[in-house]
């Protein structure tokens, strides 16, 4: 199913890797250095002007992608559950 992440962005329940939190600071070494490793390689894209609340990794084929979003993980969470159920 198709999911909305903001500014007219969709993507694919399938292709959804992981939703991450990003509210207050990025917290561990690891994602920081995996966020910066994908911002260099020119992976990632913003679909908000304002702070971003999460990241969303998506990954299609042979396509890895990080989508900031102003939503929070529940919303995106919600948001591809109700596309999965139908109910959109």
């Amino acid at each position: 199913m198709i999911c909305h992440v903001g500014a007219g962005t969709l993507i694919t329940d399938r292709d959804v890797v992981g939703i991450f939190d990003l509210d207050g600071e990025v917290t561990t070494a690891t994602t920081a250095a995996f966020l910066k490793e994908a911002e260099k390689k020119k992976k990632t894209s913003a679909v908000t002007a304002d702070i971003p609340r999460a990241f969303v990794l998506v990954s299609g084929g042979k396509k890895e992608e990080v989508i900031f979003t102003r939503l929070s993980t529940a919303a995106v969470a919600k948001r591809i559950e109700a596309g999965a159920a139908g109910e959109f």
